[in-house]
């Protein structure tokens, strides 16, 4: 399964993907225009996150290939496989067998669904599933000591990783609970230092602040809520939502109710586990509703969200397995499971694979123009189709110029 869906996702970015850099990455790679340092480019400011492990990829990339952003979307793909992977070992490591129903996994995290987090918005979302299972897989490294100093280290990388820090603040709190709990003082003086001075730079040097204006009534965040959390079962908005949101509250709090006894047994990474696969997606989306919803409902079924939930689509799909006291229920739910993510895997929603395939055609439109000479502001005019360039240290036309000059991106000879 795996063969098939990397085949279908990396087909879709061979054909669709676009050298010349797109939107938000104009803005994104500010660092790298400006040879910032190291610790300016990791800490750099994109929204209200910072860069982190997504400006060593991007410089990573930008050095092997002459800045040439397919490589950025193929290594984001590969990162969705390497998800997969990842949770096919976490999952065996949970429950130390396999079951036919795990052939699904790498269907939930490869997937031309997510389009927009591979093809032009890479690693800001993208990044949120790959720590959390590393996070997870941690807690099976031996030595003791080990383990620690990986929980720490990659949490304090999280944390200034785009939304991974959402992953990485539920990782601490967790962590911390579960030390305290099994009487491991001396391991949180190791555990808590850098994540704790991590959080204190960001807070201190925060900058961004958001000041949501909920102009809408209660049904409209509702409604956007269930389309942002149920991106998986969802591919269009619906007059039936009320009773969807119903149904996934209904199903969600029996799997909780179901798996209690278990999840909060010995041992306790196993719950530790579980709470890291299903928080983080939860506090985006609700962060998310408070950010984003007035934006339009549309933008709950963007497919730059698909990645933050994964996790959480895994974190229900490993509860399902844990219900083994009542087999005829767990063989309906899991075979309800599987049609859901079939079709989700081979039903793609057409707007979310048809707006990439459209941008694409844009951007080539302008690589052409570029590329004979044209400066932005003709191109723009001539095209009629903006690069929707955020950036407000240079202009967008200094940034040509800088490519242009080094034989950079399009301009590679």
């Amino acid at each position: 399964m795996i063969f098939i869906t990397g085949y279908k996702l990396f087909g879709f970015i061979y054909i669709n993907a676009p050298v010349l850099i797109y939107n938000d990455r104009w803005y994104s790679l500010d660092p790298l225009f400006h040879s910032s340092s190291f610790w300016e480019g990791f800490t750099y400011q994109h929204g209200p996150h910072r860069m982190g492990f997504a400006y060593l990829l991007f410089s990573l990339t930008s050095y092997l290939s002459d800045w040439n952003s397919r490589w950025d979307m193929f290594l984001q793909a590969a990162i969705y496989v390497v998800c997969a992977l990842m949770a096919l070992r976490l999952k065996f490591l949970i429950f130390q067998k396999m079951h036919w129903t795990d052939v699904l996994i790498p269907c939930i995290f490869i997937t031309i669904q997510s389009a927009v987090s591979v093809t032009f918005n890479p690693y800001i979302h993208g990044l949120m599933p790959f720590f959390a299972l590393a996070l997870g897989l941690c807690y099976y490294i031996r030595p003791n000591i080990l383990r620690v100093f990986a929980f720490s280290i990659i949490a304090a990388v999280g944390i200034f990783s785009g939304f991974v820090l959402l992953v990485s603040v539920c990782f601490i709190a967790i962590q911390t609970l579960v030390l305290i709990k099994t009487a491991q003082y001396q391991k949180l003086f190791i555990f808590l230092p850098l994540p704790i001075i991590a959080l204190l730079y960001l807070s201190l040097s925060q900058v961004h602040s958001m000041k949501p204006e909920l102009t809408n009534d209660i049904s409209y965040y509702l409604e956007y809520g269930t389309l942002l959390s149920c991106n998986f079962l969802l591919n269009g908005r619906s007059i039936f939502w009320p009773y969807i949101l119903l149904a996934c509250i209904s199903f969600f709090t029996f799997l909780i109710i179901s798996n209690v006894r278990s999840l909060w047994a010995h041992p306790m990474r196993v719950s530790a586990i579980f709470s890291l696969l299903i928080v983080p997606p939860l506090l985006f989306v609700l962060a998310n509703i408070i950010s984003r919803a007035d934006i339009g409902m549309a933008n709950a079924l963007t497919s730059r969200y698909i990645p933050v939930t994964m996790t959480l689509v895994f974190g229900i799909y490993l509860m399902l397995l844990k219900i083994t006291n009542r087999y005829y229920l767990q063989g309906f739910l899991l075979v309800v499971f599987t049609s859901v993510i079939l079709r989700f895997q081979f039903t793609p929603m057409p707007a979310r694979t048809e707006r990439i395939i459209t941008l694409s055609k844009n951007v080539k439109v302008w690589e052409k123009c570029l590329l004979q000479g044209n400066t932005y502001n003709s191109c723009k005019s001539k095209t009629n189709l903006p690069l929707k360039h955020n950036g407000n240290k240079k202009s967008l036309q200094e940034k040509i110029d800088f490519l242009k000059a080094n034989k950079l991106n399009i301009f590679k000879e």
